[in-house]
């Protein structure tokens, strides 16, 4: 099951390759496909560790949040 922090990090990402998308030239549709795996991937990861920082600070906090 998607966490709410791996749905915001995925919007992130997609956000980020339309922003980025011209910046790139010209890539096939595979191309294209797996730099926004490789963002969406990463993101999620971050938001990960993020979050598993957050509940070292706050172990009281058991919800983590993303800003």
């Amino acid at each position: 099951m998607e966490s709410v922090q791996q749905k915001q990090a995925e919007h992130i990402a997609r956000a980020e390759m339309a922003r980025r998308r011209r910046q790139l030239g010209n890539l096939t549709p595979e191309q294209e496909m797996l730099i926004e795996t490789l963002l969406i991937s990463t993101a999620i990861q971050v938001s990960k560790t993020i979050a598993a920082m957050e509940s070292k600070l706050n172990p009281s906090n058991s919800s983590h949040s993303f800003h």
